[in-house]
């Protein structure tokens, strides 16, 4: 036991002093990846309805700025509704990766009450819902940022190849 118990608390000073996060339990639904993209708040398919059907993305909206000729007010609204989007997904993110640890441990634990479980089930999908609202409504929110020629520009400039593609 106090082998275990050394081991343990070396991990935990090697992490600690190298700056690196400790290991984190992976809930069972998800990569490493996922759950990473979870606690940082960047997307993952939340906002394909939006991109779908032409909905700007914020992010490349800025990413395009020059080309776009955004005013100093649409700038700043745009990098405010980011900021704004990632903090919240991330918190819902946590809430997510919280929650699904929680029904892994509900399964884990052999636990069979059916009101607990579907308590468990319905909070997850209440921070799904939220997250991807909150992408969705970002997407929403640029289309109205932008002018219907600066729309059209994004359009065209979304469906051109990459810079360099095809050149031989």
């Amino acid at each position: 036991m106090k082998k275990l118990a050394g081991g343990t608390l070396i991990l935990i000073l090697v992490f600690s002093f190298s700056g690196a996060q400790s290991p984190r339990e992976v809930p069972s639904v998800m990569s490493v990846q996922q759950m990473e993209a979870y606690l940082t708040g960047e997307p993952i398919t939340e906002a394909l309805p939006a991109e779908t059907f032409g909905y700007p993305n914020p992010e490349r909206v800025l990413e395009l700025e020059p080309k776009l000729t955004l005013t100093a007010e649409q700038k700043g609204q745009l990098q405010n509704l980011i900021k704004f989007t990632r903090g919240q997904a991330a918190l819902f993110g946590k809430k997510i990766v919280g929650e699904e640890l929680l029904l892994d441990e509900f399964f884990r634990k052999d636990r069979t009450d059916y009101a607990e479980l579907a308590n468990r089930i319905e909070s997850i999908g209440n921070w799904y819902w939220r997250r991807r609202f909150v992408y969705l409504d970002a997407y929403r929110k640029t289309r109205t940022v932008l002018s219907t020629e600066q729309l059209k520009k994004y359009h065209e400039l979304r469906s051109l190849p990459p810079e360099g593609a095809g050149a031989e």
